[in-house]
């Protein structure tokens, strides 16, 4: 799906959309001019080429009980997002979304939020998700979870599998602010980090996570 303007209140339920390069791509907007309220919930996306919802400029995302699966190869270069590639998403909430993308080599993430920060009051959820990413033969990296300059979110009751070799992070979080992370699951099938944490303010609370990996440090 292309949308080449702005739009605001996109509700997008109950669709399963299959092949094609991507589930959504939309660049439109600006930091002084965003596109508001999108709502993302009860679909499959399934086997899109390019792999992701290219998302930017948004003020009020809710995204809930979406599947995201992958069993055929893909074709982008920059990796496979099923969730989306974000840039300047705010006031979000994630929850109960599956991904499942496993079936080709290439870098995978279930999810790349760039400068994408929640809300206070109540906080953002990214809470009860179940997200497995990657394969055993794979050569190239990828995350189960990526932040970068994001926060302001709950990160409660998921599961985080990795299943690539290569040595990157199942969840890297990086130069965010006020992240609690509780009751997680985080696998990580590489001999490097369960999780990885840059920033000294990155996230406020950690408790009752369940960390492995291959070997070496968490």
């Amino acid at each position: 799906m292309l949308m080449s303007s702005e739009c605001d209140n996109l509700t997008l339920s109950g669709n399963r959309l299959e092949k094609g390069s991507n589930w959504l791509y939309s660049q439109s907007g600006s930091t002084s001019n965003y596109k508001m309220d999108y709502v993302i919930t009860d679909n499959l996306m399934k086997d899109q080429s390019y792999g992701y919802g290219y998302i930017y400029y948004v003020d009020g995302m809710e995204m809930h009980r979406n599947s995201f699966v992958n069993d055929s190869a893909f074709s982008s270069s920059y990796g496979y997002f099923p969730m989306g590639y974000w840039q300047y998403v705010n006031n979000f909430n994630i929850t109960k979304n599956r991904v499942n993308a496993s079936a080709s080599q290439g870098w995978y993430y279930s999810i790349y939020m760039i400068n994408c920060v929640g809300s206070t009051n109540p906080r953002s959820q990214i809470s009860n998700n179940c997200i497995n990413v990657g394969n055993a033969t794979a050569t190239s990296g990828g995350y189960a979870w990526f932040m970068s300059g994001s926060g302001i979110a709950d990160i409660y009751n998921n599961t985080f599998i990795r299943e690539t070799t290569s040595s990157t992070y199942c969840m890297y979080i990086a130069n965010g602010g006020s992240i609690n992370l509780k009751n997680n699951s985080f696998y990580n099938k590489a001999s490097s980090y369960a999780l990885y944490v840059a920033g000294g303010f990155s996230v406020n609370e950690s408790d009752n996570n369940h960390f492995y990996n291959g070997g070496g440090s968490l």
